[in-house]
């Protein structure tokens, strides 16, 4: 899965707003991240808005 999944995604929230989102692959497989590039966003928004935040760096591995 680490190597499928491994993103780098860096998030700026505040006031509980995501503000800007971006997501780098790092991995040897960007295709099969393309494909489920819509599926990894909805993941992430629903992390990061069930806290709070305010300059938020994450690393997905």
């Amino acid at each position: 899965m680490s190597i499928i999944f491994n993103k780098i995604c860096v998030i700026l929230v505040i006031n509980d707003v995501v503000l800007y989102v971006t997501c780098i692959s790092v991995s040897f497989f960007g295709i099969i991240n393309l494909l489920i590039e819509s599926i990894l966003k909805t993941f992430n928004k629903q992390v990061f808005l069930g806290g709070n935040f305010e300059h938020y760096t994450a690393i997905f591995i």
